[in-house]
């Protein structure tokens, strides 16, 4: 991994033919579907490449690498749960997709709410970087400093990118003055 950092050729590929069947094989213990475990791993081995200038070695990369893939299950797993919630009569897979890249317990509260449909419209027609961190907050509860781990960048950006959402959304949600 410190080789992937430094910008070596081929170390993606050493780093792949090491670790890519013990990868198959921790995801096939969430998923039998061979066309997403492959899906997963090719997703897994991204992420690696984008982690690569912010891995710290602090423990073993297998240690490192296990948590990228569960972190990966976990998100497709509740991707999963979600198109089934949504999933009901003239519900396109298209439509079902699209609703599935949002959080559902903090949509499920608005369409509970009056005007919540047309807040939950805001929230999805919101940038996916703003919608996320928005999201992440207020629907998963999570800190900053954890959204800015899993986004990989600053507190200090999520405090932006959560501003410029709640100001999109009160530009489109509030009635135009007279």
């Amino acid at each position: 991994m410190l080789s992937l950092a430094r910008g070596e050729e081929g170390a993606l590929a050493t780093l792949r033919e090491r670790h890519q069947r013990w990868v198959q094989t921790l995801i096939g213990q969430f998923f039998r579907d061979p066309d997403l475990v492959e899906d997963l791993t090719q997703d897994t081995f991204l992420r690696v490449y984008q982690a690569r200038e912010r891995y710290r070695p602090r423990a073993r990369f297998r240690t490192w690498l296990r948590r990228v893939v569960v972190n990966l299950c976990l998100n497709e797993q509740h991707r999963e749960q979600t198109r089934e919630r949504w999933r009901g009569p003239g519900l396109e897979a298209r439509e079902v997709a699209e609703l599935a890249e949002t959080a559902p317990p903090l949509e499920a509260r608005l369409l509970r709410r009056e005007g919540g449909a047309e807040l939950a419209a805001a929230v999805r027609a919101l940038p996916p970087r703003q919608r996320e961190v928005l999201l992440l907050r207020h629907g998963e509860g999570w800190s900053y400093a954890q959204i800015g781990e899993r986004l990989g960048c600053t507190e200090a950006a999520v405090d932006s990118l959560l501003r410029r959402a709640t100001g999109a959304l009160r530009e489109r949600l509030e009635p135009p003055a007279l």
